[in-house]
């Protein structure tokens, strides 16, 4: 008996789906998943029946919610090598429609109520939670069968972002992060103690395995989860937060890319503060710490992310303030420039009558646009006056005020 050919199985359903057949698309997955089955190729029985469920549900007219009972029942009664990667499939699509299921016209399920125990969403909130932390404890019983699985492998399935692969290796590193953002979004009672502990069974994964960017990021991680949920005082959590990345940039130099994203976050902290306190004296030392990783890891997620945040500390900025109406002796204009050594001035003679003319300027019926291209037409005229203004520029990237003088 000749063996089944799988590429041709799968040309067909994708001529199937191109004509618009669903029963017959079905039909052929379903084929497809049994023989799959049977030969143990575990990734394309996986495939056949998430497309099938999503074939089904198209061809019925399901909402999500109105096929996941049929759907979850499914998953169960999957082989035993097909439960760990469908299980964590289920879970992760509870998580995706968590939020929208709280609403609907319909009177949300409660937790108790046993007479609408397989009702569909909407739910209440205590239902969400209960319900996806029983699917992930499904989900993290087969633990070792994750850390076994390449997200890469899985692709149709999860999708694990832009990150580098051996950032988010795993499927256990994709489940761990997801179930993190279930517990910082529905349990607020368990969120830190879970999440911690997660993120610690994730972090002995990783030095056991010896991958050292995704221990880095999981390191990395669980520090930055600890200073969004731990209830300490916010200025007690970001010197903690400080005091971590400084350790964590000298632990994992030179050894992982993944010290550039902690050097940008240090860098994005004193922007931020400079911003906070009108403060520029911190946007030297933020400018040279991504400089510094900037120039490191140029080609990395980290990389990319401090040259982001030099090139907004070397941003030039200017906007001037001035009286609105002139007469002789003419009023000073105050300058405000960052990065800014010379300013080119031109007054343009606009008269009344051209503002009536053209009435879109200063209205809301001209709208910005409007405005825009007004000035870009006044501006071509000839000046009455043209003149320039040099000022020192500071160091520092710090924004500078000025008063200058019509000549």
């Amino acid at each position: 008996m000749a063996a089944y050919n799988f590429d041709n199985a799968w040309k067909e359903v994708a001529t199937l789906v191109d004509q618009d057949h669903p029963r017959s698309v079905t039909n052929k997955l379903a084929e497809i998943e049994r023989e799959a089955v049977s030969a143990e190729r575990w990734q394309e029985a996986a495939r056949a029946f998430m497309m099938r469920e999503q074939a089904t549900s198209e061809f019925t007219d399901e909402q999500t919610a109105d096929w996941l009972p049929a759907f979850a029942a499914s998953v169960d009664a999957q082989p035993a090598p097909l439960q760990a990667v469908l299980q964590l499939h289920l879970a992760h699509t509870y998580n995706e429609n968590s939020q929208q299921w709280r609403w609907g016209g319909a009177r949300p399920t409660k937790l108790g109520d046993e007479a609408a125990k397989d009702k569909m969403p909407p739910w209440s909130p205590e239902k969400i939670a209960a319900t996806l932390e029983a699917q992930f404890e499904k989900v993290f019983a087969r633990s070792e069968e994750l850390k076994a699985q390449k997200v890469s492998d899985w692709k149709l399935l999860f999708d694990s972002g832009t990150v580098p692969e051996s950032y988010c290796p795993t499927l256990f590193d994709f489940a761990v992060r997801d179930a993190v953002k279930f517990y910082g979004r529905e349990i607020p009672d368990k969120t830190l103690e879970k999440g911690l502990a997660l993120y610690d069974r994730l972090i002995e994964f990783h030095k056991a395995d010896g991958n050292r960017d995704a221990l880095a990021l999981a390191e990395f991680e669980r520090a930055e989860y600890v200073r969004m949920l731990d209830e300490k005082p916010a200025k007690e959590r970001e010197a903690a937060f400080v005091a971590f990345l400084d350790d964590f940039i000298r632990r994992h130099e030179g050894k992982t890319d993944v010290v550039a994203i902690a050097a940008a976050k240090k860098a994005e902290m004193l922007c931020d503060e400079s911003e906070e306190r009108d403060d520029d004296g911190k946007l030297l030392p933020a400018h040279k710490i991504a400089a510094e990783y900037a120039a490191k890891w140029p080609d990395s997620v980290g990389g990319r992310q401090c040259a982001n945040i030099v090139s907004k500390i070397e941003e030039p900025d200017l906007s001037i303030e001035t009286e609105r109406n002139w007469c002789a002796p003419w009023p000073e204009i105050k300058v405000m420039a960052k990065n800014v050594s010379e300013v080119h001035f031109r007054l343009v003679p606009v008269s009344f009558d051209d503002l009536v003319d053209d009435r879109s300027v200063g209205t809301a019926t001209g709208g910005y646009n409007a405005s825009d291209a007004l000035k870009i037409k006044y501006i071509k005229r000839n000046p009455a006056k043209e003149w320039k203004e040099s000022f020192p520029l500071k160091p520092d990237y710090s924004r500078q005020s000025f008063t200058c003088q019509v000549p």
